[in-house]
């Protein structure tokens, strides 16, 4: 029973097509608390479960389409009967939201500027913050670059 109110205590806002990485990462959890994960990762949870591969498989999948919303449901309902294509489909989809951040990331990197008005450490210290954040986003540097940087 505990199980349950866990889960019902950790069910996710049903998704709408913004904030997928958060909603995927929230629902990964709820299914996780379900039981219910393995149809998705390809885990064998047969020997810790009660409930068959199909079952498990069934449930999953139902579980990520009550979490959309109703339009999405509609959308993605008869496109697959696998809980794991579904899974790929909605990445394929929604899983580029990021994609509009690490832009910004290496947009904000190109026009950075020194300015007189602000101490230089502080000013090298940032420039180096946006550095990492580019290389962290898949950008990559010279080592020149970076030494002289």
């Amino acid at each position: 029973m505990a199980r349950m109110d866990e889960a019902n205590a950790v069910k996710p806002e049903k998704f709408s097509g913004e904030h997928f990485k958060r909603w995927q990462t929230q629902v990964r959890y709820w299914l996780s608390v379900l039981g219910l994960y393995s149809a998705i990762d390809g885990s064998d949870s047969s020997q810790r479960s009660w409930m068959t591969k199909e079952q498990i498989e069934y449930r999953c999948y139902h579980r990520i389409l009550s979490v959309l919303s109703d339009h999405l449901y509609d959308v993605y309902l008869n496109s697959t009967e696998k809980a794991k294509e579904l899974w790929d489909l909605l990445e394929a989809e929604y899983g580029l939201d990021d994609s509009g951040i690490n832009g910004f990331v290496v947009s904000t990197f190109n026009n950075y500027k020194m300015v007189d008005g602000k101490p230089r450490g502080d000013q090298i210290h940032e420039f180096k913050e946006y550095l990492k954040g580019a290389e962290k986003n898949g950008t990559t540097f010279s080592e020149d670059f970076k030494f002289h940087a």
